[in-house]
């Protein structure tokens, strides 16, 4: 039987100030004595993501670069997985990739072979032939 999930609320400022300082304080310390030593009402799992995404101060939580996106659009196109995704977009989250893929750049590089799942009984072949070579 699965364990019953606690609710998800929202983290305070004062949740974020303790974390971020036991973490930058003792980095090597496991996750769960930060848990216990900030009496963080979270769980490790929670508070590893936390970091990871949100506080981390290598973390960049500005806007993504052109050459940020064309990279991500490169490694998508091979098959990279989004864990990996960070080794070649440096100061990125995983998250952070993967929401930027799915939020802006999918749509705009979606291709005839992705979309043809949405109309039934669709040659490719046949779309390109009208569209020209570029498509």
């Amino acid at each position: 039987m699965a364990r019953p999930r606690p609710k998800r609320r929202v983290w305070t400022q004062e949740e974020d100030k303790k974390l971020k300082h036991l973490k930058t304080e003792y980095p090597n310390l496991s996750w769960r004595k930060i848990v216990q030593l900030g009496k963080l009402d979270r769980d490790e799992k929670s508070c590893s993501h936390r970091w990871r995404n949100y506080l981390h101060p290598d973390i960049n939580k500005g806007e993504f670069s052109q050459e940020e996106d064309e990279l991500i659009i490169f490694l998508k196109g091979a098959d990279v997985r989004w864990a990996s995704m960070p080794k070649y977009v440096p100061r990125r989250s995983a998250n952070a990739i993967k929401n930027r893929w799915n939020n802006h750049l999918k749509k705009k590089n979606a291709t005839i072979d992705d979309l043809a799942y949405l109309i039934p009984n669709l040659d490719p072949n046949a779309i390109r032939l009208i569209a020209g070579p570029n498509s």
